[in-house]
């Protein structure tokens, strides 16, 4: 890929996930594969502070965003 980012689905160890905040798709699959990544890596965060996350794909569909 592009940025050096390899998806699961092309042989890589990041997970892709649909999701769409229109319909709510795939929000349960996005929390399930988030608390799974974050269990397998030992991953933490502090309780306080902000947050941030990053879209690394997205499409616009005319008239709706």
């Amino acid at each position: 890929m592009s940025e050096g980012i390899e998806l699961e689905s092309h042989g890589g160890d990041i997970p892709a996930v649909e999701v769409s905040a229109l319909t709510g798709k795939g929000l349960d699959d996005l929390v399930e594969t988030l608390a799974l990544v974050a269990e397998l890596k030992d991953l933490r965060g502090h309780r306080e502070g902000q947050m941030q996350g990053a879209i690394l794909e997205s499409r616009v569909v005319k008239g709706i965003g």
